[in-house]
């Protein structure tokens, strides 16, 4: 047999072998559209704003993480003095579902991983009783394990 025919049955076989490996836990993979429809589901602006009245540890309040949010073709900062300072009314426009905040990659890694933002978790109530502790929720937990889960899937892809 050839020297070069040998190499390149050698090469067939390493990358029928890696990508078997890459793809053999299909199962476990998660999309990452997934992984921001279950934030879109479970954290909302709404209830990071209510949540921050009561506990002063999560809100809109300035902080070294925070939020965007587009409001008639502008981008602000989610923070209540700028709000406060550009658009009038934002408390009852942001209660009535009317501010959102913009959906960046930085976004969804934000509201898992920095406390200032858990409180937009809609169990964040339930489990933060105490207005100077922030404990993990389920909704948060679970939305961090699929994170892990994505960035996991895509190792060795690249």
């Amino acid at each position: 047999m050839k020297k070069g025919v040998d190499m390149k049955n050698i090469l067939i076989s390493i990358f029928v072998i890696l990508f078997l490996f890459c793809c053999s836990n299909d199962n476990d993979k998660i999309s990452l559209e997934e992984v921001y429809n279950f934030a879109d589901t479970y954290w909302s602006i709404k209830d990071l704003y209510i949540n921050g009245k009561t506990n002063y540890r999560t809100g809109l309040s300035d902080g070294a993480h925070c939020i965007w949010i587009e409001y008639n073709g502008e981008n602000y900062i989610a923070h209540e003095d700028t709000l406060t300072k550009y658009i009038i009314d934002w408390q009852t426009l942001l209660l009535n579902g009317e501010i959102e905040p913009l959906r960046t990659y930085d976004f969804y890694e934000y509201i898992g991983k920095y406390h200032q933002l858990s409180g937009g978790w809609d169990d964040f109530a339930e489990y933060n009783t105490d207005p100077d502790t922030i404990c993990m929720t389920p909704h948060r937990s679970e939305y961090l394990e699929l994170r892990l889960k994505y960035n996991e899937s895509r190792k060795g892809l690249f």
